[in-house]
């Protein structure tokens, strides 16, 4: 993968949805590419924001600049092991949402979701007013039920992409199942 193809990618998909689109990237492929020249070009491909992993919001101000210039989003992780400053720094610095790690440790489908997950939402809650969406180790309709009334949202990745893997050349009928057995519709 290249900057360029994420970009052309990005710009496909862009036709195809009006769901917001963000890229998660570490920052070497930013810098790389020119922090103004790559936040013009993410919007102009249709991206909503950006998840920068390795950027802490005390280090954000340029890539901040070039995203505010671009109209695109800067969101930051928090995390169970988060302190109450580094919560309130992430809380002030992002914009679109803030991204709550649901788990400790590396990403990956999880039976449960950590105990302190709840918490940590209400900590944020208290810094702002921005949607707050949970992230890592989403996987089952349980993990949404306890997520219900909680969460603004919830990202799905590692799951998903397992169940594409079952079978990749129809990758859009394992999606579909996989969200319709995440999440159910009501019956009538």
């Amino acid at each position: 993968m290249t900057v360029t193809r994420a970009l052309e990618a990005a710009a496909a998909a862009r036709t195809k949805t009006e769901v917001p689109l963000l890229f998660m990237t570490y920052l070497n492929p930013i810098l790389a590419f020119g922090l103004e020249r790559f936040c013009r070009a993410a919007s102009d491909a249709g991206i909503d924001g950006l998840i920068v992993p390795d950027l802490p919001p005390s280090e954000a101000a340029d890539l901040r600049r070039a995203a505010d210039a671009s109209q695109v989003d800067l969101v930051f992780f928090v995390a169970p092991t988060s302190s109450e400053a580094g919560i309130e720094a992430a809380c002030r610095a992002a914009t679109g949402f803030v991204y709550c790690i649901a788990v400790t440790g590396v990403t990956g489908a999880r039976a449960h979701l950590d105990d302190a997950v709840v918490p940590l939402m209400a900590s944020v809650r208290r810094h702002t007013t921005l949607p707050v969406v949970v992230g890592f180790g989403i996987s089952r309709p349980e993990h949404l039920a306890a997520l219900d009334g909680k969460a603004d949202g919830v990202i799905v990745a590692s799951a998903l992409l397992d169940a594409i893997g079952k079978a990749p050349d129809d990758a859009a009928t394992q999606v579909s199942r996989f969200l319709r057995e995440l999440r159910p519709l009501p019956t009538r």
